[in-house]
């Protein structure tokens, strides 16, 4: 399970974006992946809807918000499947690789320079507009 989680961290900071570690679970817990911050937990929604709507995963995996400085995504379940687990998280790792000089170029351009408006959103928490703003950016 370590490759799995290893293979989805790589691929995610090829994208560009920053994630630190992962943790499956152990069939106890939500499998996560640590977030360096906000603006990557929002850059990361954004190229969930962008590049992996169209996924087949076995759990729903939602990044969650703590605080200005910290974000994780986490599957949303109660049993946890550690074949199912290592599938999604396969998926994802592999639909990261595959587009993550798009997925580059995408944030480059719409990200060029810090922008007012992130820095409000991520003060006053309105990730869900953070969010919404990026995709925005991106479509231009």
């Amino acid at each position: 399970m370590a490759v799995e989680l290893a293979s989805f961290v790589k691929a995610a900071n090829l994208a560009g974006i920053r994630v630190l570690s992962g943790c499956n679970g152990h069939k106890r817990n939500s499998p996560r992946f640590q977030i360096t911050g906000v603006y990557y937990g929002a850059w990361f929604e954004t190229v969930q809807q962008l590049f992996m709507k169209d996924l087949l995963l076995n759990y729903e995996w939602k990044v969650f918000y703590q605080g200005e400085t910290k974000a994780e995504i986490r599957a949303i379940g109660t049993e946890w499947d550690m074949d199912r687990i290592h599938q999604d998280t396969m998926k994802m790792a592999e639909c990261l690789q595959k587009n993550s000089q798009a997925i580059r170029d995408l944030k480059s351009k719409a990200f060029g320079r810090q922008h007012v408006e992130v820095k409000q959103l991520v003060n006053q928490q309105k990730y869900n507009d953070l969010v919404q703003w990026m995709i925005e950016c991106a479509m231009k």
